[in-house]
């Protein structure tokens, strides 16, 4: 029910190779993120609090269930916040 953690980005590669995929570039990744929208973040332009993200200064110091803040226009949830991505550039 909550992200992964501790995981090495060489071990990302691996599951995706595994699952006969790949990690998305950071180009990929944002326009994702975004939703389609020219966005700052995928909850819009609004400045992030503890409602729309899991991040260093919300004071939840811990990881969130996946799915608990809004999804972005396309659907995605936990774009931001909660764990770090990794991307194939990175």
């Amino acid at each position: 029910d909550h992200p992964v953690v501790d995981v090495s980005w060489y071990a990302a590669v691996a599951y995706c190779q595994w699952e006969g995929k790949r990690l998305p570039t950071e180009a990929e990744w944002e326009a994702a993120a975004r939703g389609g929208l020219p966005a700052l973040f995928p909850w819009g332009n609004a400045s992030v609090d503890k409602t729309l993200a899991n991040y260093s200064g919300s004071g939840l110091g811990t990881t969130t269930p996946v799915g608990k803040y809004p999804a972005t226009g396309v659907g995605l949830v936990d774009m931001a916040g909660n764990v770090g991505q990794f991307t194939a550039d990175e």
